[in-house]
Parts: structure tokens; sequence; C-alpha cells
């Protein structure tokens, strides 16, 4: 049949389009705005593929066999238990394409059509660009990934990645409460105090990106004399406001919690994604009862995680 075919060949034309298409929107959805970027840019994106949940190995004790010797002296070699796991749950999303065939009867034609399968990809890209964002920090949605404030919590405490921290204190992570606390007076030194805790005077401890509310982001930068307004030579190549705080960039989110500054290392918090399930689209199938309409998705599977709590850490309650 006529019909057939042609929808075979539509099939087709979709899916070869997002196939050259994909790495583009990758790249857009993950650039569009600027912690995504700066993770992208960083290593904040890691595939693992496979397995019931995502498994991040966890050092939480030293080894215990360490010893100064003299001649003749011995040295333990019992096994230290220094290893455990966390672990994510996978999380997945989807987004619809569908198309009617009224539609592709009135768009015959190869031009036409393929105007016709940019449209309805651009409309899912722009919709995948701002759903990732608006999750980043925190969705109502138990489907959702989980947020930096589900991983960075205001006491500290909470069960990440089937751990709790109430009961293992060394996966707490910084936290500090600015309540009461005039902005102009304390952020800095506040800030300072943070950066120090999340450091711990080591070198791979030390935060690479800070983001916060473009209020506390306006107040931080009325703090700084002209000669200290640095930036990010790399964030500002791909358009994004930023400051810098002790070499570190700080940026700002319309969808982070209002008076919250996150210190963030993208060593130890990323996005784990499978690449067998990476903005994938899905076989064409009939919807039921519609004549000659078809929907197809475009499917992701992922999740934030964290692998050292302590090593990030929230300040909140910045009345900006």
């Amino acid at each position: 049949m006529a019909f057939i075919e042609i929808t075979e060949k539509i099939d087709n034309l979709y899916v070869s389009t997002w196939q050259k298409r994909k790495k583009e929107v990758i790249d857009n959805v993950f650039n569009a705005t600027p912690l995504w970027a700066w993770m992208k840019a960083h290593g904040g994106l890691k595939g693992d593929g496979g397995g019931r949940y995502i498994e991040v190995p966890l050092e939480y004790a030293k080894n215990e066999t360490f010893v100064w010797f003299q001649k003749g002296g011995t040295v333990p070699i019992h096994d230290t238990e220094f290893l455990t796991l966390a672990q994510y749950p996978w999380k997945y999303c989807a987004v619809s394409i569908v198309r009617f065939g009224v539609d592709e009867q009135q768009n015959k034609g190869k031009a036409a059509h393929l105007k016709l399968v940019e449209r309805k990809l651009s409309n899912a890209e722009k919709t995948l660009i701002e759903k990732w964002e608006e999750t980043l920090f925190h969705s109502d949605d138990t489907n959702a990934p989980d947020g930096i404030s589900d991983l960075i919590t205001t006491d500290g405490t909470g069960t990440v990645g089937g751990i709790n921290a109430s009961t293992y204190t060394w996966w707490k992570n910084k936290y500090y409460d600015m309540n009461g606390e005039d902005v102009s007076t304390y952020l800095v030194a506040r800030m300072r105090k943070m950066y120090n805790d999340v450091m711990q005077n080591q070198a791979q401890h030390r935060p690479d990106v800070l983001v916060t509310t473009q209020a506390v982001f306006e107040a931080y930068e009325a703090e700084l004399l002209d000669f200290y307004r640095f930036e990010n030579k790399q964030l500002a190549d791909l358009g994004f406001e930023n400051l810098m705080f002790r070499r570190t960039p700080l940026i700002y989110s319309s969808y982070c919690p209002t008076g919250k500054m996150f210190f963030l290392n993208t060593k130890y918090v990323y996005l784990v994604y499978d690449p067998d399930y990476w903005f994938d689209m899905t076989e064409w199938k009939p919807i039921p009862e519609q004549p000659n309409d078809r929907v197809a998705q475009i499917v992701c599977a992922a999740n934030l995680v964290v692998s050292r709590r302590a090593s990030l850490g929230v300040i909140f309650n910045i009345s900006a």
C-alpha cells in the first residue's frame, strides 16, 4: 500500500535526522545553562551502562597498616575495611514526538516532510533543555533524578545513595545557616569558611564551581571592589556571567533554591548516564484508535550522584 510505504519513509526520515542531530542536541542541552556546561566540560557526565543500580564506590576510612619502623621492625598486614558502595536508582525520562497522518498527507514531498520533522525535533529539544535544568536542583517528582538540594542538605544529614548520614556521620555534607546575618557584613566571611571546610586544606578537595541565585550573585558582586571583578574565561566564552571567588567561578541559576549557595566539586558530584539509553529514539508505534497517527519517544536513563559528601557544602538563608 502506498500509505505504508510513505509512513516507512517518514519513519526513516525522523530516525536519520535525529541520528544526525543527536550529538548537537546533547551539546545544546548541557551547554544551555552554566552549571551543566561546567559539569560537561569538567568530566561531570559519566557513562556507565547496565545494572539495577548506579553503584558508586566510597572510601570512608584510611588504611590502618601504615607505621614508621626501624631495622627488624614489623608492618601490620591485616586488611583494612575502607570501602563501601552508595547505590542510586536509575531515573528515566522521555519526551514524545507525535505524528498525525493528516499533517503528513498535507505536507507531501520530501522538502515539506523534512521541515515538519525539523519543527517536531526542535520542539522536543527545547523541552529537554528546560526540564534537565529544572530538575538539576530539586524536583517534587519522585521519578525525576535526585537534585543538588537532595544530595547536599541544610543539616548535612539525609539518606543519600542508600546511606543514612545520621548514622554514618562521615557521609555528612558541610552546611551553614546565615539566618539573621547581614550579607554585606558576613557573606564573604561565610563563603571563606565554607570553602576551607570543604577543601580541608587539600587541593584535590577544592571546590571547582560555586552556584547560587541571581539575587545572591548580585549581592556578592556588590561587595567586590572593581579591581577584584574577575571571571572564568571558559564560562565567559560560553556566554555565561560569572565571578571568581578564590580562583573558583561563581555562577547563578534561576532554578537554584532561594537564599542558597552550593560549593561543588565535579569530581564528587556528577551525572551518571547509560550510553545505550541516552537521548535515543524509540521505534515508531501506531496510536490505538487514531488512524494513521504514530508516536515515538526520545528516552534517557541517568541520575545525579555524589561520591564524597564531606567535600560538598551549602550556605543557606542568605538574605539578599
